[in-house]
């Protein structure tokens, strides 16, 4: 009997291979049907020669497996034919669905087939992700190589569709998000909907690791941009430009952090409920917060170690007559007054934003302990560095002034500031002078960067009242 079914279910297949009528998904619709059927037929056969009663042998159970790998060996022969690698996921998820869906009807008869079809078919499903995914990747590097890191506001109802809208717990009202960071987000959702339905078919490892592929090969490329290292980019034949500013390194960190807002929920929405993959879950989002919490600390220190260190003579002499010898701050109070500006103008996220000059500030205060851990105080320099010792007192209380004015002053920066005045008035005092002990006004350093920062502020507003600003952002909803 079952030699009598195999033969009729290779002559059927080679039937359908052969007919012209037949052609695409239809093709694996009438297929599974085929296959499916004569397996029902077959076990039909079996009760009505055993009756109800008798269980299944061996021999009508490995039979039907063997059965569904010819069929599995068709399925993958007409994946592997699909030629249209952007189109060829959603062709072979349907194809692989309506497969399922005909070994389920099996189950009426207590034939459990889908675990067999799942683990013939998945080498080949697989290998369709990986190539997908691969050429999403080059796609990727075509439009991000095109971005010029200007940030765009983007309404979350513009930009999320279906199932993605409803997943963001506490909705913003709108995203800050680069024109390739856009671009991104519509293709990551394309992927996860592509996909999704791979899930309730056992292969949600294999989606899972295909977004989180497609997801890190764009976090490598704005690794890049941010860290000035493009080689990565250009062996593959696309250049992709290196923020030109500050303002620029801002924005790109901005697109990260909603990228990764973004690709945190998509990702857990997928997946909830499969408690199995939550380890692996956890551990790449927690890979993907510490790029980004890594790049960001990377910036910040090149961003101030550059204003810190990078002025010119002239540059100098200017700041010392207008910031009343505020000297390495003045820089930096101007990138920080532009990035402000651009918050009061809704052109980024002010909490974002004040979150990360709050770490800015924590950064310049590390720099400057790092470099007082180096200044030795003996007897016979004391007048010299207690005349430093008093600028840098003026300087603490000026990036003090600037925090607190712009509202991200935190503990730490206070706390670090006072400890750092501590240790060097105690290395002072070890050397026999106490650089303090003939001040009687206490509050002489706050009056003194209040009133400074007072006269920058009046600069600056008079600065732009005659200059256009050099720095536009375009608005796009």
């Amino acid at each position: 009997m079952l030699q009598y079914y195999h033969a009729r279910i290779v002559s059927g297949i080679y039937d359908l291979q052969s007919s012209k009528e037949i052609q695409n998904a239809l093709y694996i619709r009438e297929l599974a049907k085929f296959v499916c059927s004569m397996i029902s037929q077959a076990v039909n056969s079996f009760v009505a020669l055993n009756g109800e009663s008798y269980p299944y042998t061996s021999d009508l159970t490995d039979w039907a497996a063997k059965e569904i790998e010819i069929f599995a060996l068709c399925f993958n022969k007409y994946v592997e034919s699909i030629s249209d690698i952007s189109g060829g996921v959603s062709t072979a998820v349907d194809a692989l669905q309506i497969a399922m869906s005909y070994c389920s009807l099996l189950e009426n008869q207590r034939m459990f087939l889908r675990p067999t079809l799942i683990d013939h078919v998945r080498p080949c499903i697989e290998d369709v992700l990986r190539l997908h995914i691969d050429h999403l990747s080059n796609v990727i590097s075509i439009f991000t190589s095109t971005d010029t890191w200007a940030l765009g506001r983007y309404y979350v109802s513009g930009i999320l569709t279906g199932w993605s809208y409803a997943i963001i717990d506490q909705q913003p009202e709108y995203f800050f998000l680069t024109n390739s960071g856009r671009k991104f987000v519509t293709l990551f959702q394309s992927v996860a909907d592509d996909m999704s339905p791979l899930i309730a078919l056992q292969m949600e490892s294999s989606v899972l690791k295909a977004i989180t592929d497609l997801l890190t090969a764009y976090i490598v490329i704005l690794e890049s941009a941010l860290s000035g290292d493009t080689d990565v980019i250009e062996k593959h034949g696309f250049r992709i430009n290196s923020p030109e500013s500050p303002t620029q390194g801002f924005f790109i960190l901005a697109n990260i952090s909603t990228l990764v807002q973004f690709s945190t929920c998509i990702i857990r929405n997928l997946f909830d409920g499969i408690h199995h993959l939550d380890f692996e879950i956890d551990n790449y989002l927690t890979f993907v917060q510490d790029v980004y919490g890594r790049l960001k600390a990377c910036f910040l220190g090149q961003f101030i170690s550059n204003i810190f260190s990078q002025m010119s003579i002239m540059n100098l002499v200017q700041n010392f007559a207008l910031a009343g010898r505020m000297i390495l701050e003045f820089e930096l109070f101007l990138e920080l007054k532009k990035l402000q500006k651009l918050a009061e103008e809704d052109c980024i996220d002010m909490n974002w934003l004040i979150s990360l000059l709050r770490e800015a500030m924590d950064t310049a205060f590390e720099w400057i302990s790092s470099r007082c851990e180096k200044m030795t105080i003996n007897s016979e320099n004391l007048a010299g560095r207690r005349n430093d010792f008093m600028q840098f007192i003026l300087d603490a209380q000026f990036l003090v002034e600037i925090a607190r004015s712009g509202g991200y002053l935190s503990d730490n920066v206070i706390n670090v500031s006072t400890n750092i005045i501590s240790r060097l008035e105690e290395s002072f005092i070890s050397a026999g002078l106490s650089p303090l002990r003939d001040m009687n006004d206490g509050e002489w350093p706050a009056n003194a960067a209040t009133r400074a920062l007072k006269k920058l502020q009046e600069l600056h507003e008079k600065e732009n009242t005659t200059t256009s600003t050099q720095d536009s952002l375009p608005y796009v909803s």
